[in-house]
């Protein structure tokens, strides 16, 4: 008699006692407000070898179209002082001109876009020997671009792409040197609180080493610091533990030298018959970015940076035009193919659409194998966004996949969208999803799938 209660009794409680959703959005931050998502433009477009022998003006005016659409928040575009103060380039423009125009309007069609900018400068021919005027030269660029130009969508700067990949460019001595003087000139030209210093952009097999002598000399200079990462399509924990290992070392820094992360370029590789031949292709022979496994992997970084505490990423690369040869691994095909536009650009137009810079990634609780969840909430002091968030909710079980996400707010309807729900890489909208009185919604999300719910209208 007294286990027939006891077992009624604990059937009762198990009646009456929600069920325990497999994911928690929290209330606690991941990391400092994001810069946003978007990809690096390419400053060749407008220039030989692209316009005029390959691009006609209706065509440019059609991938410019496609650009704003996607609305980048967050792109990087290289800059090189000799194309400024010469309008020459010899490696890929071959000295034909147009370098200074071509860089303005590339910088226009980001800032026209909604992007913010980060003006890179690639390299220094001369291994900044003069390191004084090779700063000097590049800020007067920055602040005659912001001022003369209207180019105020500059708010970040970087100088040399991969130093600790490239030791013939500039060593790790100079290095800090080098931030130091680019500090010193933004001051003197009275922009330093305009444009905010990014160092890093480490890629090599040292870049721990390089991250602690920029954590130990330049964390006065730096805002912020980047890094790098490319992997094979076939092998994701690559990006996984380079992802960890970054932020355990930008964790265990010293607190004074702690700075916002950002991913400023990443990509996956293929099979590929040579190096140069990026970024390969996929197991059905197809170009790799052109099949939506690539943007699903693109995916699963970005929703592990989000949930990492990073502040940023720009992915390699927006659209496929001419360097010294067409890569492959842009969002928009290359003009031959109507610039058309692949599955890349339908993913980053899910992330685009679901947030604005300012928000934050939100700490999730939980573990389901093989599904991802990431949350991006407004704060109250950004202004007309208060109570703001975006979940996403991404699958690579096989099949269709169920679970449930708790900490959103009751009783709310959330937009709903899915990229690759038909496993064509498009991107589609759902019935809103509303919450229940405990803030709990479930999704099924298909094989493959990645699907946002949003209180954003646009």
């Amino acid at each position: 008699m007294k286990q027939t209660s006891l077992g009624l009794l604990l059937l009762l409680v198990g009646c009456t006692t929600a069920p325990k959703a497999d994911f928690a959005v929290t209330t606690t931050a991941a990391g400092p407000a994001i810069a946003g998502f978007g990809a690096c433009m390419n400053p060749y477009l407008y220039a030989h070898p692209n316009m005029p022998v390959e691009i006609s003006a209706a065509a440019v005016a059609d991938l410019e179209t496609k650009v704003k659409a996607l609305h980048p928040q967050f792109v990087r575009i290289f800059f090189l002082n000799s194309w400024w103060d010469e309008d020459k380039d010899q490696p890929v423009n071959k000295d034909r001109g147009g370098m200074r125009q071509s860089l303005i309007r590339t910088i226009q069609l980001a800032q026209d876009s909604g992007a913010t900018v980060l003006l890179q400068l690639w390299y220094d021919p001369s291994g900044y020997q003069d390191i004084d005027n090779v700063t000097r030269r590049f800020t007067n660029a920055i602040k005659e671009l912001r001022q003369k130009h209207g180019l105020t969508a500059i708010q970040y700067a970087t100088i040399q792409n991969e130093p600790d990949g490239n030791p013939d460019d500039v060593k790790l001595d100079r290095y800090p040197k080098v931030y130091r003087a680019f500090d010193r000139a933004l001051r003197e030209a009275g922009i330093r609180d305009q444009v905010k210093i990014i160092g890093g952009d480490l890629v090599g097999e040292k870049w721990q080493h390089w991250l602690e002598v920029i954590g130990r000399e330049m964390s006065d200079q730096c805002d912020g610091y980047s890094f790098h990462a490319y992997w094979d399509y076939w092998r994701i924990s690559t990006f996984q533990h380079h992802i960890a290992e970054v932020k355990h070392a930008l964790e265990t820094m010293p607190a004074k030298q702690r700075r916002p992360m950002y991913v400023t370029e990443f990509g996956a590789r293929g099979f590929r018959e040579r190096p140069g031949l990026e970024p390969g292709k996929s197991d059905t022979g197809k170009p790799l970015a052109d099949v939506p496994v690539y943007s699903f992997e693109i995916a699963i970084f970005m929703m592990e940076t989000i949930n990492a505490g990073f502040a940023g990423t720009i992915q390699w690369d927006l659209y496929d035009v001419w360097y010294d040869r067409k890569m492959g691994y842009g969002l928009i095909g290359p003009v031959e193919r109507g610039f058309d536009r692949k599955p890349g650009y339908w993913l980053l137009k899910m992330f685009t659409s679901a947030c604005k810079p300012g928000w934050r990634g939100m700490k999730i609780r939980g573990e389901v194998e093989d599904v991802w969840v990431a949350a991006l909430r407004a704060p109250p002091a950004l202004r007309g966004s208060e109570g703001e968030l975006s979940v996403f909710v991404l699958n690579r079980v096989h099949g269709p996949k169920r679970v449930t996400v708790s900490g959103l707010s009751a009783g709310r309807t959330y937009k709903a969208q899915m990229w690759n729900g038909d496993g064509k890489g498009m991107l589609q909208e759902l019935e809103p999803v509303r919450a229940d009185d405990k803030g709990v919604v479930a999704v099924t999300v298909p094989e493959m799938g990645v699907q946002v719910l949003t209180t954003m209208s646009k």
